[in-house]
């Protein structure tokens, strides 16, 4: 069995990032990418294979995911920039990123539509 995970507050305070160093050796600013949180009223429980879970505002509304869902959601709490949990997704199911790119986007938009993730848009480099 997992381990509950509680509701908490991210942290106000945000680490800088180095300017991105484009091939050649220029710097310049970091690609904008997106980074998710998982929302500060969801308590979950659960894997990279099955994630159970409860938007603590709406609490007769809980969901289950399984499966790549559950792998996405999981990767959140570990790789939480855009890009990183595209990659890590990609490495679990051992296919190319580009193979899941599209389908982990979406999936967080629909998990953001939802409340249950949101998105801080960054630079990342």
């Amino acid at each position: 069995m997992g381990t509950l995970h509680r509701p908490h507050s991210p942290p106000k305070s945000r680490i800088a990032r180095p300017p991105y160093r484009c091939p050649g050796g220029s710097t310049r600013a970091a690609p904008l990418v997106s980074h998710w949180t998982i929302g500060a009223d969801v308590a979950w429980v659960g894997d990279t294979s099955r994630v159970a879970l409860v938007d603590l505002k709406r609490p007769d509304e809980p969901a289950v995911l399984t499966g790549s869902s559950a792998a996405i959601w999981h990767t959140i709490g570990h790789a939480s920039w855009g890009e990183d949990v595209i990659t890590s997704v990609a490495e679990l199911f051992d296919v190319p990123a580009d193979t899941v790119a599209d389908d982990v986007r979406s999936f967080l938009e629909d998990l953001e539509a939802r409340g249950l993730i949101t998105r801080e848009d960054g630079r990342h480099g």
